[in-house]
């Protein structure tokens, strides 16, 4: 069996500045290249839930894959120093990955006629776009279960126990069939630090390597793909009433008639 975590190479926003959220509107792109480099942090709690279900069973591979240029590298190389068995880079030009869908058919068309896959990691949205939508694409693509806001994951005795969170409270599913799962973030769920001689030897170890075109991919699934058209950067907007206690409305009756009013509004 073989488990697949998918990790994707982003900008650490801990240090944009806001005045830097400017769009470029002949490229339709916000420049912050100054920015380091770092794995995306959902997806560092996913593959450290892919890792903490290999520890207790040994027999399991695990591969970890991402989309991206010869930067997007270094991830793969963290990976493969904390224990991760295998690493795949999907080289593609960048442009044309800026959306859930494109991601999605790369990642399925990879993941497709691989057999030994019982179980993907995604994490449940990245710093990028903040989209959020990846895994359950890939599901609906490779026809299996979905399941997102998880944060534990054991294997025992062919099954997966998933734990999830939901607007009603945890939710706790068992199941043997092939699943891909968007994973949240864990106040207990930390990305292991790898040693010195392992980071080492990643640097020695061969990652896989596929080049493809979405245009190719389109032609063997008879699907569109999609280009970004436009991009805006919203405005916060802030207003402020004050409300003043009177006899015909108590403050409570007047804050409960704006929430009302505020939700109304967007109800069309």
């Amino acid at each position: 069996m073989k488990i697949i975590s998918c990790i994707k190479q982003v900008y650490d926003l801990d240090i944009v500045l806001e005045n830097d959220w400017v769009v470029d509107e002949t490229t339709n792109k916000i420049n912050i290249d100054y920015a380091n480099l770092i794995m995306n942090p959902y997806d560092e709690t996913a593959l450290e839930l892919m890792l903490r279900i290999t520890d207790s069973s040994k027999d399991i591979k695990t591969e970890v894959i991402t989309i991206g240029n010869k930067k997007s590298e270094a991830i793969l190389r963290k990976a493969l120093a904390i224990g991760v068995d295998d690493a795949t880079r999907i080289e593609i030009d960048h442009e044309l990955i800026n959306n859930p869908f494109n991601i999605a058919k790369l990642l399925h068309h990879k993941i497709k006629d691989d057999k030994e896959v019982k179980l993907v990691l995604c994490g449940r949205q990245s710093d990028i776009f903040n989209h959020g939508q990846t895994g359950q694409i890939l599901a609906e693509k490779l026809g299996w279960s979905c399941f997102t806001n998880v944060f534990n994951i054991t294997y025992k005795d062919s099954y997966f126990n998933v734990s999830r969170t939901t607007s009603s409270g945890i939710e706790h599913i068992k199941t043997n069939n092939p699943l891909v799962v968007t994973v949240t973030q864990s106040p207990n769920m930390f990305l292991r630090m790898a040693t010195l001689m392992n980071t080492m030897k990643a640097k020695q170890k061969p990652i896989n390597f596929i080049s493809k075109e979405l245009s190719e991919i389109s032609e063997d699934t008879n699907e569109k793909f999609y280009n970004l058209e436009k991009l805006t950067v919203e405005k916060s907007k802030k207003n402020c009433i004050y409300l003043n206690e009177n006899k015909n409305k108590s403050i409570n009756l007047q804050l409960s008639d704006l929430i009302n009013n505020s939700l109304n509004k967007g109800v069309k």
